[in-house]
């Protein structure tokens, strides 16, 4: 990865909190909130969907506005992209009565056969609760969103599975256990931790000059004191040191 620079290609509507996918050929930026947007601002201030072909040696085209918005607007969604369709989920809303509001709505847009995107309709089925500010993944057909804020901070996941020969999401199902798993293995990730640590530890007490971090940061002639601080006196030792106390 080559050093960063600004190019001079700009959205024709500045936007916070949007999402971007690229598609047929093109960067399609979608959402977001604009300056200026609050309480009771109509829908059709909202941010529209703009994209900007991308050219044959990777440099952007000017961004064009399709003059498309979602059925609701909104920004910090979640996007996923299948064999025949985009699908967006819920974010915050983004005009209207529903400015800064969690949104539990699922929009989808075809995509043409020539690369395109279709106009967005809201779908038939939601997420289990509304949600933003969340963490959102694809793996293989799999859309997860996890955790989350709606009024208060959540710790459930709602899945979809994509159909592998159509292409389209039926719905979403709620995993209340992903989150709470993780919480469940802490304990066993600290104690692993520490088991290294000490296990690191007796080997500068004891010259196990096997290990070459050891052979690197002591010597049979450190005083005791020495050679236990030693354990992190190196950059492996401090890291594993920091991730213990953390």
């Amino acid at each position: 990865l080559g050093a960063f620079a600004q190019v001079t290609v700009q959205l024709n509507k500045p936007r916070t909190g949007a999402s971007a996918l690229i598609l047929g050929g093109r960067l399609y930026v979608l959402g977001g909130l604009a300056d200026g947007i609050g309480f009771g601002s109509p829908v059709s201030a909202a941010p529209t969907i703009e994209y900007a072909p991308i050219n044959p040696d990777g440099t952007l085209g000017a961004f064009v506005d399709t003059g498309q918005q979602f059925g609701t607007p909104r920004y910090h969604l979640g996007v996923m992209v299948t064999s025949s369709q985009v699908y967006i989920a819920g974010g915050e809303g983004g005009a209207g009565p529903q400015v800064f509001s969690p949104l539990a709505s699922v929009e989808r847009a075809p995509i043409s056969p020539d690369g395109t995107l279709g106009a967005f309709v809201t779908s038939a089925f939601s997420l289990s609760s509304a949600r933003s500010f969340f963490v959102s993944e694809v793996a293989g057909r799999h859309f997860f969103l996890c955790g989350g804020y709606n009024g208060v901070t959540q710790d459930d996941c709602d899945e979809a599975v994509v159909d592998t020969s159509s292409g389209v999401i039926s719905g979403f199902t709620t995993n209340p256990n992903h989150l709470a798993q993780a919480r469940s293995l802490a304990p066993v990730q600290f104690l692993c931790l520490l088991l290294s640590f000490l296990g690191l530890t007796w080997a500068f007490i004891y010259n196990d000059f096997t290990l070459d971090y050891v052979s690197r940061q002591s010597n049979t002639q450190l005083p005791l004191q020495y050679k236990i601080s030693a354990v992190w006196g190196g950059h492996e030792g401090s890291l594993l040191l920091w991730v213990l106390i953390l």
